[in-house]
């Protein structure tokens, strides 16, 4: 066992190896430090009763409203928008005759803007990880909900 010992001391008194040898063990640690892994917490969320299995659930990195959700978005007539070009995206939202466009430019930083659209409460949302967004209704048996960030990840195939 002692020869053992002499063997890797002499081995690591070697500088290149040494280097090797930290290099090999923070590979080893980065899982540990990057998002993407199982989050402890779960970012806060009460997580007793789920309908998918909590071992598909990732960290994506900021915590539960790490990212700021738009509460109460302002929005310009396009006559008077100076802040994009033809070429920027948007999302658009059309509801009965009213239109609106969120710039992905913005969407990039929120991810989520709790707006109405036609007087009817909806929740737009993007993922810039995957670039799509969704539009959804946010009165739910007759409540009306604000949502923000959660932080976490579910099948995300980017």
């Amino acid at each position: 066992m002692r020869s053992i010992a002499l063997i890797i001391r002499a081995l690591f008194n070697h500088s290149s190896l040494k280097l090797w040898l930290i290099g090999l063990a923070f590979l080893f640690l980065i899982p540990l430090l990057v998002p993407g892994k199982v989050p402890e917490s779960y970012n806060d969320f009460n997580v007793e009763s789920h309908a998918i299995p909590l071992k598909n659930i990732l960290s994506g990195g900021p915590p539960r409203d790490g990212i700021p959700a738009l509460l109460n978005p302002q929005f310009v007539p396009t006559n008077q928008v100076d802040f994009l070009s033809d070429q920027d995206r948007v999302l658009g939202s059309l509801r009965s005759q009213v239109a609106k466009a969120y710039p992905i430019m913005i969407l990039n930083w929120h991810e989520i803007v709790n707006d109405t659209l036609d007087g009817k409460p909806v929740l737009i949302t993007y993922c810039p990880l995957c670039g799509t967004g969704l539009g959804f209704t946010r009165k739910i048996d007759g409540r009306i909900f604000t949502f923000g960030v959660s932080g976490l990840l579910y099948q995300v195939m980017c």
